[in-house]
């Protein structure tokens, strides 16, 4: 399973938006799609 996959899998069952999460973790809400779509990955800090 991919990031991607458990990204969008884990969002869902936790009952969150992309809004809701990316408001959590401080990143824009497109990001998030992106992320779900395997457009990027989130990078370490």
């Amino acid at each position: 399973m991919s990031f991607a996959e458990r990204l969008k899998a884990l969002r869902k069952r936790k009952g969150y938006s992309q809004t809701e999460l990316a408001e959590l973790i401080d990143v824009h809400y497109t990001q998030i799609s992106r992320y779900e779509r395997s457009e990027t990955i989130p990078t370490r800090k």
